[in-house]
């Protein structure tokens, strides 16, 4: 999977173009941060994209999870010897 083209576009062009913008990111697979006076405010992406986000973000949460536990088992174990 190749990296998607992220594009910057100020709010006010955001509003005016909405329907171009959401095409190029469902259809062009384009990522979309939108600013307002210089700053980020929102990134827009696909869906299902989004969603391939969350369930990495649940994954990395369940790994870290998990590692705090065998390191407190560790932990445990070394204070019991």
């Amino acid at each position: 999977m190749s990296e998607p083209k992220v594009r910057t576009v100020v709010s006010t062009l955001f509003q005016r173009d909405i329907g171009a913008s959401l095409h190029r990111v469902h259809f062009g697979g384009e990522h979309l941060v939108v600013t307002s006076w210089g700053r980020p405010q929102f990134a827009v992406v696909d869906a299902l994209e989004y969603e391939q986000m969350v369930d990495a973000r649940r994954f990395l949460e369940a790994l870290r999870e998990q590692a705090a536990h065998e390191a407190r088992v560790l932990t445990e174990n070394g204070a019991a010897q």
